[in-house]
């Protein structure tokens, strides 16, 4: 009891130290004015003579120095897993958000109140996640009411590399033909496959509804979203708990969980309305833990039809088909994945496809322009929601129950990232995202290695990805293809040969006799 007393006092004076430490630096070092002109204006402290990328460099340096002190210090404290140490990240974020992202003492004063406002509910309440709920909604009210970045610090965090779109060429005749045999291939192959790798592949198409899903949101729109996976359990739970609870169809439940999950999307779309870029994935992130620890959390959902455990999903049938085999279940999902793929590529060429893209290009020319971004960033969230609980419901048929550590953060994350590295803004990348988060670990089975060491690989192809291809994989691909391949030239059209017009008999040219 003795050395618990001391470690937490040791923990708030080395807090306090630090923090006051930090403010003596800002405010009286010529280092921390350097730092201070490089976050207002780093153009502008270029002109002035600081050298930018050594105080950024430094300043990196620093804040890991403080983060791993904060890791020495708070793991006794917590499960050691990346769920929990990302819970404090949103902790520590928030309380700098208190701050303003520029104000010390407001910094120190909001770490506590969170810590205290995440403590107190677990005295009171034995509800498992009470506390990180309570914490999950302060995040809320702090992004969406009480800050509100400015315009030129919400584009600084929110900026990212543009690239100029790939010209368009005159291949349709070639895609064509490539995407028939790959449907053909698709459809087929799995014919050759046993049951286990042909559910593995039902499960890649349910999972690539899920990168789609980011397509149309990050990929048209821009905007960022970490809580795919939340929208997917509203769709499972809807049809888990009408099918299994209830006793309902499994097509009603899951046109219900499709509409459920499109409501909740607009909801978690109203106060991102607001937000952008680094702001937004804190929003999205803190919606997806709210969902992972609180209403996904064992026993939430015990008095409602039994609990989760008891819910069993049959696999239906198709206009009279049944869909029980592996096979039949595949072909049935990989129609639905086509149809979607189809939907939101038709989405992106339309003019509400334009729209969207001039929202994610610049929000202030598409104001200026006339375009009413709440309602279109609404309509993209819930586009994109329902896209992810249609996948959450296909879900619950496929494995035939329903899970809450299915539809977890961490899946949501895991998500994100395969969509940036295969390319978040093609619609073709969306089925080798899916194929990748399912076969990979599969594949890792096979080798000397543990399925533990997938994310660390994602993370790898991560960093790989954003310094060698950012557009991603398959936009590459698709670039050196174009390239490799070239449409024939195409030359204009010779002009027809000029004629003579035709003289009358009485004009004939007559010889003059000399």
């Amino acid at each position: 009891m003795r050395a618990a007393v001391n470690a937490s006092i040791t923990t708030i004076v080395v807090a306090l130290g630090l923090a006051l430490g930090t403010a003596a630096v800002l405010r009286w070092t010529t280092f921390g004015t350097s730092m201070r002109a490089v976050a207002d204006d780093p153009d502008a402290a270029r002109l002035w003579g600081i050298n930018v990328n050594r105080v950024m460099a430094v300043s990196w340096v620093a804040g890991s120095a403080m983060g791993a002190i904060a890791g020495v210090l708070i793991t006794p404290r917590i499960n050691f897993d990346p769920s929990s140490l990302t819970i404090v990240v949103i902790d520590a974020f928030t309380a700098a958000l208190i701050g303003r992202l520029t104000s010390l003492p407001w910094t120190v004063v909001g770490a506590m109140f969170l810590g205290l406002a995440e403590t107190y509910p677990r005295i009171f309440s034995s509800t498992a996640g009470m506390g990180q709920a309570v914490t999950f909604a302060l995040v809320l009210l702090t992004l969406a009411i009480l800050f509100r970045p400015g315009a030129r610090l919400a584009q600084r965090i929110s900026a990212a590399r543009e690239y100029a779109p790939v010209p368009a060429t005159d291949n349709a005749p070639v895609r064509r033909m490539i995407a028939i045999e790959a449907i053909g291939l698709a459809v087929f192959a799995p014919v050759l496959l046993s049951s286990y790798y042909q559910s593995l592949a039902a499960y890649a198409l349910i999972v690539g509804l899920i990168v789609l899903s980011l397509v149309v949101l990050t990929g048209l729109v821009g905007q960022v979203s970490f809580c795919q996976y939340s929208f997917a359990a509203i769709g499972a739970f809807t049809v888990g708990s009408l099918v299994g609870g209830h006793g309902w169809s499994f097509w009603p439940a899951l046109v219900l969980g499709v509409v459920f999950s499109i409501g909740v999307g607009v909801l978690v779309g109203i106060p991102a309305l607001r937000l952008s870029g680094l702001f937004l994935a804190i929003l999205t992130i803190a919606v997806a833990l709210f969902f992972d620890k609180f209403l996904l959390a064992p026993g939430t959902w015990d008095s409602f039809s039994g609990g989760i455990s008891s819910w069993t999903v049959g696999r239906p049938s198709f206009l009279g088909a049944s869909l029980a085999g592996s096979y039949a279940f595949y072909v049935f999902t990989l129609g639905v994945f086509l149809l979607a793929a189809l939907a939101v590529w038709n989405l992106s060429r339309s003019k509400t496809g334009r729209v969207l893209r001039a929202i994610r290009n610049s929000e202030i020319a598409a104001a200026t322009s006339g375009v009413n971004l709440t309602a279109w960033k609404l309509v993209a969230f819930g586009i994109s929601a329902g896209l992810a609980g249609l996948a959450g419901g296909l879900l619950a048929a496929a494995v035939g129950s329903v899970s809450a550590g299915a539809y977890g953060f961490q899946q949501s994350l895991s998500v994100v990232a395969i969509a940036i590295v295969v390319g978040v803004r093609s619609v073709a990348a969306a089925a080798v995202g899916g194929i990748f988060l399912i076969f990979g670990p599969e594949l890792l089975t096979h080798t000397p290695l543990s399925t533990l060491w997938f994310p660390l690989i994602v993370g790898a192809l991560l960093i790989v990805q954003v310094i060698l291809t950012p557009q991603g994989v398959v936009p590459d691909w698709q670039e050196r293809f174009r390239r490799r391949f070239p449409p024939p030239p195409r030359f204009p059209d010779a002009p027809e040969p000029a004629t003579l017009p035709k003289l009358a008999a009485s004009e004939a040219p007559t010889m003059v006799k000399v």
